[in-house]
């Protein structure tokens, strides 16, 4: 994506996290027209110049929406969708379609995505390996847990399985364990 935006020349530091260098002096724009909570623009972002002299009377629709970085970013499966209230349902029927198409033949995060599946993982695996919706993992002051699991064998058909919990954090934890009999 950074080629579309016509970034080039990106240098990476040695984790491959950051960009430390780049060319980046294409032109671009934004369209926006709401803050969210924190006060942050909503925006959909575009490469190249705009059609408009100024952003005063730009209507947004779906054809629009298509071309933003926005979409194509969903479309490669790279994003997670976050729908504020203010975008029109046309807007939000284009990402859902872009959405789905990407989950369907896992593109991009959809490829491990752990959201839905109830995946449970350590925070280092959260934070390298194990993609999951953004506002599900950092949220302030959320509980964040580690764990232990020990098996002892009882005998030649039945075991033991020790699960040891502890609370990283000082907000509650309520959790629950399920377990499955298999033959």
């Amino acid at each position: 994506m950074l080629t579309a935006l016509g970034i080039t020349d990106v240098v990476w530091d040695e984790d491959h996290r950051t960009i430390v260098a780049a060319r980046d002096g294409m032109p671009g724009y934004i369209l926006s027209r709401s803050v969210e909570k924190n006060r942050r623009p909503v925006v959909f972002v575009y490469a190249g110049d705009t059609r408009e002299a100024d952003g005063r009377s730009v209507h947004l629709n779906v054809a629009r929406v298509k071309q933003s970085m926005n979409l194509r970013l969903a479309d490669a499966g790279l994003v997670y969708p976050t729908y504020y209230r203010k975008l029109f349902s046309d807007l939000r029927d284009a990402f859902t379609t872009a959405v789905i198409a990407a989950r369907a033949a896992s593109r991009g995060a959809w490829q491990a995505d752990g959201t839905t599946a109830g995946t449970v993982a350590m925070l280092a695996s959260l934070e390298d390996t194990t993609p999951i919706l953004p506002k599900l993992f950092r949220r302030p002051g959320a509980p964040q847990l580690d764990w232990d699991v020990a098996i002892e064998r009882a005998n030649v058909t039945d075991c033991t399985y020790w699960i040891t919990v502890k609370n990283l954090t000082g907000a509650p934890v309520t959790f629950e364990g399920r377990y499955a009999v298999m033959s």
